[in-house]
């Protein structure tokens, strides 16, 4: 598996091969994992920062948007783990504190607002006031609310945070949305050591990914129930089914673009659930996630929507 940073610098390129050469000319790319070729500071009182690169130095007079996609910290392997725990924090906030020095770039999207919209509750609550359906669900390290919950009717447990768990640097494993069914229940007592989400289930005909970047609407349908590795969580098989471009219906198309604003962000990937039925039921928004993938599966120009908000006058 890929580790960040191999997957960050694909990212960065493919974004420079889609912009036009003035574009080109105005991208400066911010390697936060290199210290040595990259050196910020900031003056909070006086709103001053620079970027000191090998061959410029930026200040905040030059910086008009700045695409947030991925920090990556530099490399503390050689550290103990508590010590390169407590430096990579350390580098994280650094550079999200950039954010208050420039308050009039346009940032896709503000560290603070992906911090704030990552909150899965947080989401529901907005979605719901918004008019999606959305599941019954319940926050828990109870197994007795787990068990109260899942009486007389399937439902399935979630992270509540990040689905991820880093093994080491090269290798992570991913927490996939599973089926609490018998087995499953048998471990419910570790709901007291690691709180989770239980939420019903959904019999749904498809997964749609919707990638919002503020007002344009790219949506594509995963045809998850072809696999069953992805039937219940596409992440688990998504390479081994369709995914092709789908037209939400007006209303939909608009609540996604409406939850993105009201979450004070720029892009949001959603991930909705297409019902045999033909209605849709919100799950989940992530403010930072993934869609270069769909981009290289359908062709809609998704790169172009993010570097035309970057260059808006």
């Amino acid at each position: 598996m890929a580790n960040n940073k191999a997957i960050l610098q694909l990212i960065l390129k493919i974004i420079v091969n889609a912009c036009h050469n003035k574009e080109k000319e105005n991208l400066v790319l911010i390697p936060t994992d290199r210290p040595d070729l990259i050196n910020c500071y900031y003056d909070p009182l006086h709103q001053k920062v620079k970027f000191v690169l090998p061959n410029a130095t930026i200040d905040e007079s030059q910086i008009k948007s700045i695409w947030l996609r991925r920090l990556v910290p530099p490399n503390f392997s050689h550290f103990d783990k508590k010590v390169a725990e407590y430096c990579t924090n350390e580098y994280r906030e650094f550079y999200e504190g950039v954010e208050y020095i420039l308050p009039d770039v346009l940032w896709v999207s503000k560290p603070s607002s992906i911090n704030r919209a990552r909150n899965k509750s947080w989401q529901l609550i907005v979605a719901k006031e918004l008019g999606f359906n959305v599941p019954e669900t319940i926050f828990t390290n109870s197994p007795q609310a787990m068990v109260d919950f899942c009486q007389n009717k399937k439902a399935v447990y979630k992270s509540i945070k990040s689905p991820r768990i880093s093994i080491t640097e090269e290798k992570n494993i991913t927490v996939f949305t599973t089926v609490i069914d018998e087995q499953a229940s048998a471990f419910k007592d570790g709901l007291m050591s690691c709180p989770g989400i239980i939420q019903n289930f959904c019999d749904k005909e498809a997964d749609i990914r919707v990638s919002v970047f503020k007002n344009k609407v790219f949506a594509v349908k995963i045809e998850s129930q072809q696999n069953d590795n992805s039937k219940i969580d596409f992440r688990a098989g998504a390479r081994y089914v369709p995914q092709v471009e789908f037209a939400l219906p007006e209303e939909i198309s608009d609540w996604c673009v409406q939850i993105v604003s009201k979450l004070d962000l720029l892009f949001g990937a959603i991930d909705l659930l297409l019902m045999k039925d033909g209605s849709f039921i919100f799950l989940e928004i992530n403010p930072n996630g993934q869609w270069g993938w769909l981009e290289e599966k359908t062709g809609m120009p998704m790169r172009r929507a993010l570097i035309d908000l970057l260059f808006k006058d």
